[in-house]
């Protein structure tokens, strides 16, 4: 038999290797432990072929732990995107693969092939998503993945990122012009004021590939990108699918800060040097209670959705009664995942809110899907905790009030549709 054969070769080696050392018996013993361990290897069930730690690197998503545990359960979580959450499954094996099973129906399935270990992945309804190629990894090589990223590791990484994009940029032709200056904070200003008088917008930027996106507190989203000989620039208005938007390109350069006008830069820098950061909450406690309770996010120019922030960890929304999610909180940011397979993120930027949203599969630190304006219902909280920069949202929630969203839910159920408008892409656009 093999194993017989492989025993033969085993003693064969051993008696090479101890006859240097005129040592018969240690022969002997190392023959003996040989044909042990030979037999543990036969005998070695297939669920232990499986269990432990995989890395797969998937095509959109970036790098994907999945563990398999005993007693048939197993876990994922992914490895380098802002997305820390550990899915729970259940697993089962049978002679040529192992099925991984997780709570929303979708499934992963570990295979031999010709390379090693093939891994393929179908979502919720059955279908083949991608098969990549697995790779069992040592617990050391786990507990650097698990490790949470260092914010100034991060914010360095960005920065460097940025580099080529800092200073200030004049946007369009002199007929029809404004001006951005990007900060190596990665916060940005712009003089385009929109609905926001002298002011203009405040943001946050984050650099994908060769292109500067922008966040801006009033729910726009903007991309500065490098061209092959310049740059150019768009501004993409709030709740428009970003990735489908079809704005014009205007062209961008650099330029002097004297050339910006002289009472906007001059209040810009009054205030950089009065505001150093975002909300500064004296304790969790204090975050916690700001954010649990209702929030007004502007859909569109006369429509609003209204979510509810639970005391325990749920979320509710007027658009749908019957949808609910759960939520967190990492530093200022709320993060949102919600039963249909949507996330959110609610962030403080600039001189308000913004809500982040991300469809199904796409991660948290890439572009998202829309972006929207958003407020707590009960003003006072801006008194407290925005004192100065609160102007964007009471804007919003005065926009609101004059389209006739109450602040407060009706006491009947606060659940339904306050709005016949509160939804306003069909289902296809959010697909």
């Amino acid at each position: 038999t093999s194993e017989k054969y492989g025993f033969q070769m085993n003693c064969f080696s051993v008696q090479r290797y101890s006859s240097a050392f005129n040592a018969p018996l240690s022969t002997l013993l190392l023959c003996l432990l040989s044909f042990t361990g030979g037999f543990s290897l036969s005998a070695q069930t297939t669920s232990d072929l499986y269990r432990g730690t995989w890395q797969i690197d998937t095509p959109d998503d970036g790098a994907l732990i999945l563990i398999v545990k005993r007693n048939s359960r197993a876990s994922y979580f992914w490895a380098d995107n802002a997305d820390r959450t550990v899915y729970q499954g259940t697993w089962t094996s049978d002679d040529s693969s192992a099925a991984l099973t997780w709570s929303d129906g979708s499934t992963h399935r570990i295979q031999r092939d010709t390379l090693g270990f093939g891994i393929t992945y179908r979502d919720a309804a059955g279908d083949e998503r991608y098969t990549a190629q697995g790779q069992q990894i040592p617990k050391e090589v786990l507990g650097q993945w698990a490790k949470a990223p260092s914010k100034p590791d991060e914010l360095e990484a960005q920065r460097e990122k940025g580099r080529g994009f800092y200073g200030t940029w004049q946007i369009g032709t002199d007929s029809n012009t404004h001006f951005v200056i990007v900060e190596a904070n990665r916060s940005a200003a712009s003089t385009w004021n929109g609905n926001y008088a002298e002011r203009g917008l405040r943001g946050s930027w984050a650099k994908h590939g060769s292109e500067l996106h922008i966040a801006w507190d009033s729910g726009h989203y903007s991309i500065l990108k490098q061209n092959e000989r310049d740059f150019s620039y768009k501004q993409i208005d709030p709740s428009v699918i970003i990735e489908d938007d079809t704005s014009a390109r205007l062209a961008a350069s650099r330029t002097s800060q004297d050339n910006v006008p002289s009472a906007w830069l001059n209040r810009y820098n009054s205030e950089k040097a009065r505001h150093t950061g975002g909300i500064a909450f004296s304790s969790r406690k204090n975050a916690n209670e700001f954010y649990r309770g209702f929030w007004i996010v502007q859909l569109g120019e006369n429509t609003f959705e209204r979510i509810q922030i639970g005391r325990f960890g749920g979320l509710s929304t007027s658009n749908d009664s019957s949808l609910q999610g759960n939520w967190r909180m990492t530093g200022q940011d709320i993060f949102m995942r919600w039963d249909d397979g949507m996330r959110k993120v609610l962030s403080p930027i600039g001189h308000g809110f913004l809500l982040y949203e991300y469809k199904p599969g796409r991660p948290l630190d890439g572009v998202p899907s829309r972006m929207f304006s958003a407020a707590p219902a009960d003003a006072a909280k801006l008194t407290t905790h925005l004192k100065g920069r609160e102007d964007v949202a009471q804007q919003m929630l005065a926009l609101a009030e004059a389209a006739g969203v109450s602040n407060t839910p009706e006491s009947n159920d606060w659940g339904q549709t306050f709005m016949r408008w509160a939804w306003p892409f069909s289902e296809d656009e959010t697909a």
